[in-house]
């Protein structure tokens, strides 16, 4: 799939808009560096929401039930922080887990139980523990005065926080796309610039700017495919990994070869064509045609109808014709 258009801006040289909606293939892309700007962002929308709807259908399936299995393994009587410091009379151990997810207690200080889920939560004496099995982990001291742990009340929270919780992960995350890929659009319409000038082709800053966008978009459907290969178990958290990964370069790829698909610049027209047609040549037109210079006139000629060439000396006269 090729591009054809040679124009400025947002329009093709027929002064109609390039319609670009589909930013799946190296053509499809290099469509967008002549598209008008709504169309860009209506697929930034479009994607960023399935993006998000991925992201929250993973935290539903994988972590929500295991949180709701911890909060039914607390014991009836009063447990709480209090103090920064947790207060706890049960035994320590795993309160739930899954391949995915792991929350355990561990109030007295103690080595944590080792799991062999992908993220841990763990409640220590007096810190917050988030423990990775590719070697992340992250302490949050308590800084609470006093909250209660027991079911009841932990139950009686949780209910009423789980509608915000959902909203609030589609929404952070919603927000969080469209802004990290309209920093990088910044950052990569640079590099489209750079490649277009070293390869004659032809594009504008917006254009270059929307092109940069428009790639951005397979490498998210591809992340968008890992998280959910990952929540049903199809790969581990490593193939995550390289999923993040490869959507990075994949967004590279699309840039670099949309680019080159972009047309071609014309060629740059010469200041000055001939040395008769300086104007011409600056404004770009056409070379004007020369007017036919008058056949060359014998002066000396009786016939000619020209008076006869005077012949002036060095003092202005001459010499030869006594009428001078």
């Amino acid at each position: 799939m090729s591009v054809t258009m040679e124009s400025h801006g947002d329009t093709d040289p027929r002064g109609k808009s390039e319609i670009a909606f589909l930013p799946f293939t190296f053509g499809g892309i290099a469509h967008f560096g002549y598209a008008r700007k709504a169309f860009l962002f209506t697929v930034e929308l479009v994607i960023a929401l399935l993006c998000s709807l991925s992201i929250l259908w993973f935290v539903c399936d994988a972590y929500f039930p295991i949180v709701g299995q911890a909060i039914d393994s607390l014991p009836e009587e009063e447990v709480s922080i209090t103090n920064n410091r947790l207060v706890w009379d049960e035994r320590d151990g795993v309160l739930a887990q899954s391949p995915k997810l792991a929350i355990s207690i561990n109030a007295y200080g103690g080595p944590g139980k080792v799991t062999d889920s992908d993220l841990t939560l763990e409640l220590a004496m007096r810190s917050f523990k988030i423990h990775c099995i590719n070697g992340y982990y992250m302490e949050i001291p308590y800084q609470i005065d006093r909250f209660s742990l027991n079911r009841q009340r932990v139950t009686s929270w949780w209910k009423a926080w789980m509608g915000p919780l959902i909203f609030w992960v589609i929404f952070i995350s919603f927000c969080s796309l469209v802004l990290i890929w309209q920093v990088l659009s910044f950052l990569y319409m640079f590099g489209v610039k750079l490649i277009a000038w070293a390869t004659r082709r032809q594009v504008e800053w917006t254009g270059a700017y929307m092109l940069s966008g428009a790639s951005l978009m397979p490498g998210a459907l591809l992340m968008t495919a890992g998280i959910l290969c990952y929540s049903i178990g199809c790969i581990s958290l490593e193939g995550l990994g390289i999923f993040a990964a490869a959507h990075i370069v994949l967004a590279w790829i699309f840039l670099l070869i949309s680019t080159l698909l972009l047309p071609k610049a014309p060629k740059p027209v010469p200041v000055f064509k001939s040395a008769s047609q300086p104007q011409a040549a600056a404004f770009g037109t056409a070379d004007v045609p020369r007017e036919p210079e008058p056949a060359s006139v014998d002066r000396n000629n009786p016939f000619s109808g020209q008076k006869p060439a005077k012949k002036f000396s060095f003092f202005g006269k001459n010499k030869k014709n006594p009428f001078s």
